[in-house]
């Protein structure tokens, strides 16, 4: 069976879930049993099984890649930003 794409609805709404509790400092374990039960229950749509420990571990993970090259790239457009001021600044100081 080919794996799913994170654009698929059921994956979105799985790592916007992830997301959400990891930014409250939960673990994957954690994670794990919050989303195999209570107003949290996520499930596997074409098991109807819960998510197992490994995904939602790879879930942690891209969300973390994520996270750091949104990061990376909010940076370098700050720094940018920084340096064209300077330059400015610069350029009406002469």
């Amino acid at each position: 069976m080919p794996r799913q794409k994170n654009s698929e609805p059921h994956v979105v709404i799985r790592h916007r879930k992830v997301a959400s509790m990891l930014l409250r400092r939960m673990n994957a374990l954690e994670l794990t049993e919050a989303l195999s039960q209570g107003r949290n229950a996520t499930f596997n749509p074409p098991t109807k099984q819960p998510y197992s420990h490994p995904t939602i571990t790879r879930d942690i993970n891209a969300l973390l890649d994520r996270w750091q090259e949104e990061a990376r790239g909010d940076f370098a457009q700050m720094k940018g930003k920084h340096l064209s001021e300077v330059r400015e600044a610069k350029r009406a100081a002469c």
